[in-house]
């Protein structure tokens, strides 16, 4: 996908990251832990207060 192709900012919102592990095919269950840890820790981070 093209980095400007995100419909976000079209709908309000403005800080849009991309964060990519790898592909899950192939995976082991350890992994994807990790990877869904960062992400909500990632998510987290964004609804902090500044």
């Amino acid at each position: 996908m093209h980095p400007n192709a995100c419909v976000l900012p079209y709908v309000g919102v403005s800080d849009v990251r991309r964060v990519v592990f790898r592909a899950v095919t192939g995976s082991l269950p350890d992994e994807r832990a990790t990877w869904l840890a960062d992400a909500r820790e990632q998510a987290a981070a964004l609804l902090r207060p500044a």
